[in-house]
């Protein structure tokens, strides 16, 4: 049995092997950079068909939160490399940093906590194993001005519940490679994940957990196209950043994309050739990764609140007036007063709520703010330290 490191040299992946009773090198850092980044033309593909006609290839869903979701039509499309795939497509009030806070984690404590608010029960926990910064050697624009010159590739397990966990093990757990690009003006960024190759994710997940990459399929990846749209004012609650996230199965290795060639397929042998690739856990992981995309604006809220600095009691002053700071009401003995925790200034119920809070990342609880408070919280711009440190 060999189990990930969670302490990898620079050199690539390390996992312990217990029959040799050392960290033995399962895949180099180049092989990890290479192996994540071939499946960037595939969200590139994604993205062009956002910007002209989604209609006839893909079949939508209910929407959630904002979020439009999306489900590849079996016989539609013309790419025969993908078994499966959906697509979910946002626009957020918040700026690129505070989605790659989402995405970007420090540790696997840190993810942990991320992914469990973004999944819910769908999704037990995650870990990171490996993750370095390198130069980035591609060209991924053709303006060399904007071309970004790093990228923070890593190694990382998400666990996910099956859809019928009593037929089999109550969990699955899947290893990714990631590589995460921000632009250097800070409007834009990719974030890529792919499972590690068979030969790999089996030295990193314990065979009775690895279900997702059981079958004809080769890997389960996800793109994140991530764009700033509109910078009204100064704050982060005042940009809107277009998100579309893109998971796909695919039916072969990236080096073999495009050997099938759809012109040679018809729409009915297209949707059988699909159909033989299909996998029930492999879906599940992708549908859930989509479907993260709802939960994003909800996290980065309340994270955006556990930046503050909060007070314990209403200030002096503002209990020995019974009035609302904001609407200027006056409190009678039977109506309730509330004080802000940002400000400790004394409102009414209609001029504060309760708010969601996480600080630090992973403990998430309730406190009254007032309006305005809220409304500063909003017009702030957080330092990209504060958010993506990795980066």
């Amino acid at each position: 049995m060999r189990t990930a490191s969670s302490l990898s040299e620079n050199e690539g992946l390390m996992v312990h092997d217990h029959g040799v009773g050392m960290k033995i090198l399962v895949m180099m850092s180049q092989e990890i950079a290479d192996d994540v980044l071939a499946t960037f033309p595939k969200l590139q593909d994604a993205v062009e068909q956002t910007a002209t006609d989604t209609g006839s290839r893909w079949k939508q869903r209910r929407p959630k939160n904002g979020v439009n979701l999306f489900e590849l039509e079996p016989n539609s499309g013309n790419d025969a490399d993908v078994a499966h795939a959906f697509l979910a497509t946002a626009e957020l009030r918040c700026h690129v940093n505070e989605v790659l806070s989402v995405l970007v984690h420090q540790d696997s404590e840190e993810m942990d906590a991320t992914v469990n608010s973004l999944g819910g029960r769908k999704v037990r926990g995650g870990g990171v194993y490996y993750q370095q910064l390198h130069l980035l050697e591609s060209q991924l624009v053709n303006d060399v001005n904007t071309q970004p010159d790093a990228a923070l590739f890593g190694v990382q397990t998400v666990v996910v519940r099956p859809k019928l966990s009593v037929r089999r093990s109550s969990k699955l757990r899947i290893g990714f490679s990631t590589c995460t690009i921000r632009f250097p003006k800070r409007d834009r960024a990719y974030h890529l994940m792919k499972t590690l190759p068979k030969r790999v994710h089996s030295r990193v997940v314990s065979e009775s957990e690895s279900g997702v990459l059981e079958g004809k399929h080769d890997h389960v990846a996800t793109g994140w196209d991530i764009r700033l749209v509109n910078q009204a004012a100064y704050g982060s609650g005042n940009h809107t950043t277009r998100v579309i996230a893109h998971p796909y199965i695919s039916a072969v290795p990236p080096s073999e994309f495009g050997r099938l060639h759809p012109a040679s397929l018809s729409s009915s042998v297209l949707a059988q050739h699909r159909k033989s690739y299909a996998s029930p856990d492999a879906e599940r992981v992708a549908s859930v990764l989509t479907k993260s995309l709802c939960e994003f604006e909800t996290v980065i809220r309340r994270r955006r609140l556990g930046f503050q600095t909060f007070v314990s009691h209403a200030k002096e002053e503002a209990v020995d007036s019974p009035i609302c700071l904001i609407c200027r009401v006056t409190f009678s003995f039977f109506r309730r007063d509330h004080f802000c925790r940002i400000c400790g200034h004394v409102v009414c119920g209609e001029c504060s709520g309760m708010y969601d809070v996480e600080a630090p990342i992973g403990r998430v609880y309730k406190q009254r703010y007032c309006i305005a408070c809220i409304r500063r919280v909003d017009a702030c711009h957080f330092d990209d330290e504060d958010l993506v440190p990795a980066l």
